[in-house]
């Protein structure tokens, strides 16, 4: 899993994605909230009151996260049939 910097989105990996793909290492990568392609607001730019809901329920687990990643991919992939 190749995660981006700040400001950044996983286009950054891009090249080096290929390179272990062709290295036979399979690679995934993942826009952080709010960056890219990815919905919802970075975490620093959250209201008060958004952040204090975040925390409460805790961030979502890598699990949760790649469910919604690719929930988001199928969705993608029906709009555009």
């Amino acid at each position: 899993m190749l995660f981006h910097q700040t400001n950044r989105t996983r286009k950054a990996w891009a090249d080096v994605a290929v390179q272990l793909a062709g290295a036979g290492i399979n690679t995934l990568t993942l826009d952080m909230r709010g960056f890219g392609e990815s919905g919802g607001t970075p975490h620093d730019k959250l209201t008060p009151k958004e952040r204090a809901q975040y925390v409460s329920k805790g961030p979502p687990t890598l699990t949760q996260r790649g469910n919604i990643w690719f929930r988001s991919q199928v969705s993608r992939e029906m709009s555009s049939a």
